[in-house]
């Protein structure tokens, strides 16, 4: 993924406004023999983020269809992403690198948030393509610290920009993607625990046991009930499943743990009288589900509640 384009546009922004001044660089921080002489600005795009496509209310983004004529045939999606830029600032002295800080941040933050899209990859084909668009740009950060260089002392104020917006994925081929089918092998085995005796919302949750040979990562699936306005909760990535482990989702509020899940809901999910959860992969995929009956679920209760009504 090329995140220099990013690079690319701040230093053709800064360049004109900072002519004359510091030396512009991209990519990070490595001093040259002539640092401390000259003040320079490093430009380096760090990271690219989009949290294996969920949003921020833990909802995975589901891929739509895309064919470009007869000629292939996918899907695109808009997942929520984020890039963080640094620009370091480097000086001979502190009082001078606080001052080429200031001169650059207001510049870099507009030439930023004036940048309608960055292509991350463009193939030949028209069918593969990565933009980076519907941004905002936030200053994140300051910070100041002294690096020794071939020993001489450099100072240096690095500036955190955020880029918050998504990322547009368009992928196809000729014939169309394969689709995984549902049920695959690779898949937890689901029990919900949907009339628990006691209060409902303390006690409802769902077991996800993995009785494969090889861990399973659920992160970015999600568990649903079949209503026409579901409710829904994605896991976060990762979310590692060990052979042979069981992974519960608690309905109410609590403190996730290494075995534990917790939805946080204020209201139970499953109804009484019945109900249907289903298990999604993150592509939208159906891979199990669980029909509540009433009077099916005897032998998932809490053993302490088993041993109590014997």
């Amino acid at each position: 993924m090329n995140l220099g384009v990013l690079e690319a546009q701040l230093l053709r922004t800064l360049g004109p406004l900072l002519r004359g001044g510091p030396v512009l660089h991209a990519g990070p921080l490595v001093p040259g023999a002539a640092s401390g002489l000259r003040p320079e600005v490093y430009v380096h795009a760090q990271r690219f983020d989009d949290h294996g496509g969920v949003t921020a209310d833990g909802a995975a983004v589901a891929p739509q269809p895309w064919a470009q004529g007869a000629q292939a045939a996918g899907e695109v999606q808009a997942r929520p992403a984020h890039v963080t830029l640094q620009l370091h600032c480097v000086c001979g002295a502190h009082a001078q690198a606080q001052s080429l800080a200031a001169l650059v941040a207001a510049p870099a933050l507009l030439a930023l948030r004036t940048l309608r899209e960055a292509t991350l990859s463009d193939p030949a084909e028209p069918w593969l393509r990565l933009v980076f668009a519907e941004h905002h740009a936030v200053l994140a950060g300051v910070e100041s610290r002294t690096l020794l260089h071939e020993g001489v002392v450099l100072h240096v104020v690095t500036l955190t920009l955020r880029l918050d917006g998504f990322l547009h994925l368009r992928l196809a081929q000729p014939g169309g993607l394969p689709r995984r089918p549902a049920y695959a092998a690779a898949t937890p085995q689901m029990d919900v625990v949907f009339d628990p005796d006691g209060p409902d919302l303390a006690r409802e949750h769902v077991r996800l046991t993995n009785d494969t040979g090889a861990a399973l990562d659920l992160g970015g699936w999600t568990l649903q009930d079949a209503a026409a306005r579901p409710h829904r909760y994605t896991f976060q990535a990762p979310t590692l499943l060990p052979a042979g482990a069981t992974l519960r989702l608690w309905t109410g509020r609590g403190s996730d743990g290494p075995g534990d899940r917790y939805w946080g809901r204020r209201q139970a999910v499953w109804n009484n009288t019945g109900d249907v959860a289903l298990l999604l992969d993150p592509d939208g995929v159906e891979r199990a589900r669980f029909v509540c009956e009433p009077g099916r679920q005897a032998t998932i209760r809490p053993r302490r509640k088993q041993a109590r009504s014997r």
